[in-house]
């Protein structure tokens, strides 16, 4: 079922003016922001303000120096404002509004240390105000589990922890609320709040409502740019908006009638009553706090009663509320024959289900009790030397034995009537778990309110019967674990206890070894829980137990924790190991019992992934329960099962998929080979000029993933190139060629002067060839150049005379013999492993090899980096000509998505210069700050806005639009290594150089690993296939299904095609006509009214370099075949654009069209495992070869935008040879007038020619992608029913399993990052 998502952020950020524009740019992919300590006092509002283009802003206004909270809701979502509320003291913000048509109540929430009223205060407002789903984020100053919340040492004994500790606790149980990141995390240590650059604990939070969990996606504690000694980290929230019909009120005139018809639940066949108010009777204050908890958003309800109808008439219901309560206690109403413990099943998460509304009533009542219980339960007594294991619930969806409950609270509680009570009314309201033969066990679900509690008391009860035996242990039940204290001396045992038995319902961890670190925990937490006054009197008593060990003492405590700094880590060296019932109920390792108080609950059915009904061993669910696993251990699991089928493994492919391209674009000296250096964090990694050495050698830079060392390959000129290369540059030294302008005479001179020598130039080509230096440029040239060391120095010394260029020493320099090089670099997979980054220097080398070399690189860039000295980054005109002229290729010819353009060197500047020549005022920069960085950021920030607004004078600004295609960063590669320098190391913007790099490389890496596991179960299934018994009749009528569907996509297909073909035909009609009309004036534009005096040798270049000149500093560029074609690429530029867009969905996009083709159109309801086989291996099949044609699209659409242009060439170019030709006086008139005479002869013909090479590649790419799939399919159609008829000796079924749980986790994080659909 489709449905979108929306990203949320909470973030404390200290102040929001400080660092604003970086704190900004680190939310780009978010929709809805909340804020915490803004800082925002009057005459701060363009703090916020600057931004109301881009966002929906609500904020409050206290004081510029604390507190404050704000709601930000990005202008591209779909937004619909209800109403908001705004603390006048700057605690919270709380926003009404729809959201992609969907209700909501959002809540930016600062609970200051000092705060003792504030979120009481929120609490009655939102129990009565709430609208829709109710989402809140914000930093509440305590942490919620204080064992693995915090690191323990002294900074972290903060007393204000214990006394907010409760609002937040009460806050939360007022609402029902969920700690988000702690459920998605149950044991994971990670942090939001920093002293000194070091992680103390876990204050910010994203809360919903328990019934709401399903919507909740991904929650993670993401990194962020530290700038000052105390911050915070931002929490991510993913909210899906699912594609299911909004709960409608019950079409009921009244609530009379409404009444009428529940209270008909509680009647026997007489008429009368089936339950009478007994002395266990439940209160009003009970009923009407229960109602004002519950969540209001659009949740389904079996009866299709929404919550709201509760609260609006809570005064009218609460007589039938009590009379549900005392029939269900009594047990004339059994929940389970009426079905009123019904529920709804999410259709998006299995383990959430949705109730009633009364069964939330009283089950919230009933958990508020039982919660009480939990809270008053003993404490114990904790030894010296005391060892501890922490167990902890992974899941809210399980079946439950309440008999041990009763036993354990029977002896924790004796006398407790009231207990006994409840407890039978909760055996009532749950449903059973019959289908498992076990009538005692019964169901919990995520989103009942009793489900939290029960599990800590099963936990508990768990506990006791695995460690009960040993001597000396006491068991501590808290919130949200169980804690199991004993004898570091049963360490062993403890281990082997829990390696055997932790499953799929809770896990048990290893906390503490002994040695007084769980002391010292234990008081922080004592001190801050609060505990009852006979715990606190236990803790504090030095008692003498019989062994004369004594108990620890509470002032003991208190000195050893001021004298101990290090923090208490989690031992992570546990074990997941999963099982669900075993069917004989077998003895669980050292309990009490036969039966655990804990079972999995067994999934619907019994079938395997791939249809065939069997047994789920051990090692088949062991994958299921585990933590989710990085890509690398995703893909290393994969592996490991392939070991085992060595024949079939060598056929996976690892994967196709090329590396990304990043041009980076500058000419020498802007700092390129620093900034690289830098981003790869070694300082002085690339000698300075190995980029854009002067000259147009492509230099590329991908990592080392084969050693330790860094490389240098080199791709060299042949004896023959070289020899032609050598001819042409005698030619404009020697002024034979009178076309040579000033740059080529540069050019030529420095190549021949670096390496021949300072006086080269001065010599004839026959001197030169006789030159002792021939014979050693010819070995050069004959011999593989690769040099590789594993010393940094060593590998700058030995690559630099093939790379740079020196303007100060002549002679041995090789890098004139040089095509391109590529620079590998090792430990930086994470970075590089899938990227290129490649320098496109652009020069105007009078070398065609080499220019078409960059052209052609160019149009493979997926980004590109301008590279350009702060101080000329708006003036310099070798970026702004390469953004200016190279438009089609970054554009619609191209594959570039985003543009950065980097400002380098920003550390160099002289502050009272820099003042003087702006007018910044001395007195606006206060004494404590450094004068020097105030005027570095000033200058970043006005450079950065000047930047921008050039491009929009640009053609590129249509095509690079938003701040995410097109990035001003302004960075020192000198500042990121040297602190001294002023600037922080995020004011120098390299890391988020690197953040870049890493996203783009992890999404690619992603996708590599993600093709490998689908090929690999793609691989199984054709195994698996031979142990399926065959119904020939059932396979045969399935295939012809198959192959009637893959007939009827390609029928699509081909009309699709034939259509958008149409509409280019179209367009390039007009485009000719338009064309013929204006070319020649066009021409004569061009070429006519320049200057004379250096026109003659441009125009001679032009000509011989068929119809392209270009300086060496893009100050002037004349593109003769551009200009003819532009009209052209004018009147398709729209459509192409809609057919092959770069990113996004355009609604007739080729992509998509594949995206739509399936041959698998309706899957079998019921389909027998070898249909389901079949199904699934053909499903991989298809999705991989869709794969592979998407990217076969954006390859061929850049051939076919480029056919007008190289159409147009080919026709002239006759005409330029016959221009280049022409000498003497004149020449530069009769090659003006050749060019425009011929243009004019065959213009009609030429433009003709251009359509119809666009419109063939067209049909070649139709032809393509219809044959391949036809081919492909057919392929896997005939080769998904085939059989080898040997019996395979080993059952891939449970591989199978666990390939399928390995792509369920790549698909989920696939879908947070790309919202790519899965498969």
């Amino acid at each position: 079922m489709a449905s979108k998502t929306i990203n949320f952020i909470t973030w404390n950020v200290n102040g929001l003016k400080r660092h604003r524009d970086q704190k900004f740019q680190e939310l780009q992919n978010v929709d809805v922001i909340l804020f915490q300590e803004t800082h925002i006092g009057e005459g701060d509002e363009n703090i916020v303000e600057d931004f109301k283009d881009e966002w929906h802003i609500f904020y409050t206004k206290y004081t510029s120096s604390s507190k404050g909270s704000a709601i930000l809701v990005r202008k591209t979502l779909d937004f619909n404002y209800i109403s908001d509320e705004k603390d006048n003291s700057g605690a919270y913000v709380v926003l009404k509004c729809k959201l992609e048509g969907q209700p909501f109540t959002i809540v930016s929430v600062y609970n200051h240390q000092t705060d003792t009223k504030t979120l009481d205060k929120l609490s009655r407002y939102l129990q009565s105000m709430t609208t829709g789903l109710l989402v809140i984020g914000g930093d509440f100053n305590t942490v919620l589990n204080r064992f693995i919340d915090k690191k323990w040492n002294n900074l972290t004994n903060n007393s204000s922890h214990s006394k907010q500790l409760l609002f937040v606790e009460k806050f939360m149980k007022s609402l029902q609320l969920v700690d988000v990141w702690r459920r998605k995390n149950p044991i994971k240590q990670d942090y939001t709040f920093y002293i000194k650059d070091s992680p103390v604990s876990r204050l910010d939070y994203f809360f919903v409502p328990e019934e709401c969990m399903w919507r909740v996606g991904v929650c993670e504690i993401r990194d962020s740019e530290k700038s000052e000694n105390k911050d915070h980290r931002p929490v991510s929230l993913e909210i899906n908006i699912p594609a299911m019909p909004i709960q409608k009120d019950p079409q009921i005139q009244t609530i009379f009638q409404w009444l009428n018809l529940k209270k008909d639940l509680l009647t026997d066949e007489t008429g009368s009553s089936l339950g009478k108010e007994s002395s266990h009777a439940v209160s009003v204050v009970d009923i009407v706090s229960a109602v004002q908890s519950l969540q209001v958003s659009d949740t389904p309800r079996p009866d299709g009663t929404p919550a709201s109808s509760y609260k609006d008439k809570i005064q009218d219901l609460i007589p039938y509320i009590k009379m549900l309560y005392d029939s269900i206690h009594s047990g004339a109403f059994n929940c389970s024959e009426t079905h009123f413990n019904e529920t709804v099943k999410s259709p998006h998460d299995d383990s959430q289900h949705f109730f009633n509304v009364d069964y939330l009533i009283i089950a919230t009542i009933l958990a508020r009790r039982l919660d009480d219980v939990i809270e008053s339960l003993p404490k114990g007594r904790i030894q010296r030397e005391s060892a501890a294991v922490m167990i902890t619930p992974k899941t809210h969806h399980a079946l439950i034995s309440l008999s041990h409950i009763k036993d354990e609270l029977e002896q924790q509680k004796p006398s407790n009537p009231t207990l006994s009570q409840d407890l039978l009314i909760i055996e009532n309201l749950l449903s059973d778990a019959n289908f498992l033969n076990v009538e005692k066990y019964k169901r919990l679900h995520q989103g009942c309110p009793l489900t939290p509690g029960l599990l800590m008391l099963a936990l508990k009860s768990y506990a006791s019967q695995l460690f009960g035996h040993l001597e000396k242990s006491v068991v501590f039940i808290f919130k949200q674990s169980v804690m199991v204290c004993f004898q570091p001396e049963d360490l062993d045992m403890v281990k082997a206890t829990v390696e055997s038995n932790t499953t799929e319902v809770y896990e048990i961890e290893i906390l503490s070894k002994g040695n007084d670190e769980l002391l010292k925990c234990l008081e922080i937490y004592a001190k801050d829980e609060d505990w009852d006054k006979e715990s606190e009197e236990n803790v504090s008593k030095a008692d003498e137990m019989d062994d004369g060990s004594k108990v620890y003492q509470k002032s003991e405590y208190e000195s050893k924790i001021s004298e101990e700094d290090e923090s208490m880590e989690v031992d992570v060296s546990r074990s997941a190991i999963s099982g669900p019932p075993k069917e004989e109920m077998e003895t669980f390792h050292g309990m009490k019992k036969n039966t655990p108080p804990l079972l999995p609950v067994p999934p619907q059915s019994s079938f395997s992934s791939d249809g065939t009904k069997r047994k789920r061993d051990h090692k088949s669910s062991v994958l299921s329960i585990q933590s989710p696993l990085t890509t690398d251990e995703i893909m290393e699991k994969a592996r490991q099962i392939m070991k085992k089928f060595p024949k079939n493994s060598d056929q996976i492919d690892k994967g196709n998929v090329k590396k990304a391209t990043i041009g980076i674009f500058g000419k020498s000296g802007e700092g390129k080979s620093s900034l690289l250096s830098a981003i790869l964090g070694i300082e002085y990694l690339l000698p300075s000029g190995c980029f854009g050495a002067c000259t147009a050698v492509v230099t590329q830079v991908e990592a080392n993933l084969t050693d330790s060392n860094y490389t240098a390959e080199f791709e060299l000129f042949s004896k023959e190139e070289w020899n032609k290369e050598l001819e042409d540059l005698f030619r404009v030294l020697s002024g034979e060629n009178e076309d040579r302008t000033d740059d080529l005479f540069e050019i030529a001179k420095e190549k021949i002067t670096a390496l021949y020598g300072d006086d080269a130039d001065k010599k004839t080509l026959e001197e030169l060839k006789n030159d002792d230096k021939l014979a050693e440029i010819e070995r050069f040239i004959n011999k593989e150049r690769c040099f590789s060391t594993s010393s940094v120095s060593e590998f700058k010394n030995d690559v630099a005379s093939y790379i740079q260029h020196s303007e100060s020493s002549f002679g041995d320099w090789y890098w004139p013999l040089v095509k391109s090089v590529t620079i590998k670099i090792p430990d930086c997979r994470k970075l590089l492993e899938h990227i290129v980054l490649v320098d496109i220097p652009g020069s105007g080398d009078c070398n065609r090899i080499r220019d078409d070399l960059w052209k052609s690189k160019l149009t493979e860039c997926s980004s590109v980096w301008i590279v350009s000295d702060i101080n000329r980054a708006t003036t310099d005109s070798d970026p702004w000509g390469m953004v200016k002229h190279c438009t089609e290729e970054l554009g619609p010819g191209g594959e570039c998505k985003s543009i950065n353009f980097i400002c380098t060197k920003t550390d160099v500047i002289d502050p009272v210069a820099y003042m003087r020549d702006t007018r910044l005022p001395r007195d606006q920069i206060p004494e404590d700050k450094d004068e020097k960085k105030v005027c570095i950021l000033h200058r970043n920030e006005h450079a950065k806005m000047k930047v921008k607004e050039k491009l929009k004078k640009s053609k590129l600004q249509k095509i690079f639009s938003t701040d995410n295609q097109f990035k001003v960063l302004t960075v020192s590669s000198s500042a990121f290594f040297e602190p001294n320098l002023n600037l922080e190391s995020s004011e120098t913007e390299i890391p988020k150089l690197q953040d870049e790099l890493r996203s783009l490389n992890k999404s690619i890496h992603k996708e590599l690993v993600k093709d490998y596991v689908s090929e690999a179960k793609g691989t199984l299934l054709l195994i698996q296939r031979d142990q399926l018994e065959t119904n020939k009749k059932m396979m045969e009528k399935k295939v012809m299904e198959f192959e009637n569907n893959l007939k009827t996509s390609l029928k699509e297909l081909r009309s699709y095609f034939d259509g958008i073909i149409s509409d280019l035909d179209q367009c390039l009609t007009r485009g000719v006509g338009e064309s013929v009309i204006s070319c020649v004036a066009s021409i004569r534009q061009l070429l006519e009214n320049r200057d004379g005096s250096g026109f003659h040798r441009i125009l001679g270049s032009l000509c011989k370099n068929y119809g392209c000149y270009r300086s060496k500093n893009w100050d002037t560029v004349l593109d003769l075949n551009k200009k003819l074609a532009e009209q052209l690429h004018e009147c398709i530029e729209k459509d192409f654009n809609k057919i092959f867009p770069k990113t996004g969905k355009t609604g007739i996009s080729a992509q998509e069209q594949i995206e739509k083709f399936s041959v698998i159109q309706n899957e079998s309801a019921n389909p027998t495992p070898l249909i389901n086989n079949i199904q699934n291996f053909i499903q991989i099949e298809e999705t991989q070869l869709k794969k592979l044609l998407i990217g076969e699209i954006v390859t061929k659409k850049k051939l076919i935008y480029s056919s007008i242009q190289t159409t147009i060439q080919r026709e002239m170019a006759s005409c330029y040879e016959e221009a280049a030709a022409m000498t003497g006086v004149g020449s530069m008139r009769r090659r003006q007038q050749l060019l425009i005479n011929r243009v004019d002869e065959i213009k009609q013909d030429m433009f003709n020619k251009s359509k119809i090479e666009v419109l063939n590649n067209c049909s070649k790419l139709k032809l393509y992608v219809v044959d391949v799939l036809e081919k492909k399919m057919n392929q896997a159609i005939e080769r998904s029913q085939s059989q080898t008829g040997k019996m395979p000796r080993e059952d891939v079924s449970g591989d199978i399993e666990q390939l399928d749980r390995l792509l369920d986790q790549l698909s989920d994080s696939w879908e947070s990052s790309n919202k790519k659909p899965r498969v």
